[in-house]
């Protein structure tokens, strides 16, 4: 009985860090995200400079 709590709780503290993993994860693809995002909207804004640029 003693090893299956042990192997229990060893499964129940394996499934909590896989949790705070993932929660982690979540948090660098948002962030991720965000930066490709604002990535994107830099590359809009230099397009239309050179755009101009070259309409001179």
């Amino acid at each position: 009985m003693a090893k299956a709590n042990s192997a229990q709780s060893t499964a129940t503290d394996a499934l909590s860090k896989a949790n705070a993993a993932q929660s982690t994860a979540d948090q660098a693809m948002s962030t991720a995200n965000a930066a490709n995002q604002k990535a994107d909207e830099a590359n809009v804004k230099v397009e239309r400079m050179f755009k101009k640029a070259m309409m001179k």
